[in-house]
């Protein structure tokens, strides 16, 4: 199979379908700006999150594009149901640990944006995190090999996915310390995560990515995020 053969064969649908997030990502930060700017102060500080929301679109946009050229990248490719079930159990799943780590631990109350804001607010700090740990890293490490004059291609370089899925879990370790055996716990969940999301992409293209990010955010921060509110806090005392 042509590793261009997709989901979405058309050329205009495919750019389409992500010119319509880009634009959806920059909608989001200007209404969540004017609404609730403090939102964006534990990730980006004193900047305006207009600038990282813009890096972030131009980022995915050259990212995407210098993966294309590379010889494999999917916008979307087919699978049978079987196997985006057997996905989505198992992203359910590792939501379910980070579950069972809040009832243990009590992460702070205000860990979560909550509805309405949440609506927007999860997709575009997805958007950012897929940029920041897997689509610039992949991209770097296309260049590297191009640069190199490799016919190897970085979806064959499993060593390079393994290592690339070691980011977020570590900045999330780091960003947010316990003790260091709800540390390793959590660490290892986020790494199967990403793990698995690198290779839905190395698969299944970016939607696959995108989408498992999305699933996961659904059910730990907007369904879990909403319900901790009384189960830990209210009820919970």
């Amino acid at each position: 199979m042509s590793p261009f053969s997709e989901s979405i064969p058309n050329p205009i649908l495919r750019r389409t379908s992500l010119a319509a997030l880009l634009l959806f990502l920059c909608w989001a930060a200007y209404e969540l700006s004017l609404a609730n700017p403090g939102l964006f102060t534990p990730f980006f500080g004193t900047i305006h999150p207009f600038w990282p929301v813009l890096l972030t679109v131009l980022g995915l946009t050259g990212a995407l594009r210098a993966l294309r050229k590379s010889g494999v990248f999917y916008i979307l490719q087919r699978a049978t149901a079987a196997v985006w079930i057997g996905h989505i159990a198992i992203i359910a799943l590792l939501a379910g640990i980070g579950i069972l780590l809040d009832l243990t631990l009590y992460y702070p109350r205000d860990m979560h944006v909550l509805l309405p804001e949440s609506l927007l607010f999860y997709p575009l700090m997805g958007a950012v995190a897929e940029f920041a740990f897997h689509l610039l890293p992949i991209s770097l490490v296309a260049w590297w090999l191009n640069y190199r004059g490799s016919n190897a291609q970085w979806h064959n370089w499993p060593w390079a996915l393994a290592v690339i899925a070691m980011l977020e879990p570590s900045f999330q370790a780091f960003y947010h310390p316990y003790a260091i055996g709800f540390t390793v716990i959590l660490w290892l969940n986020l790494y199967v995560f990403n793990l698995l999301q690198l290779q839905l992409f190395r698969n299944y293209g970016f939607w696959a990515l995108f989408g498992s990010r999305m699933w996961y955010y659904l059910l730990w921060h907007l369904i879990w995020g909403t319900l901790r509110q009384d189960l830990l806090f209210t009820y919970g005392g």
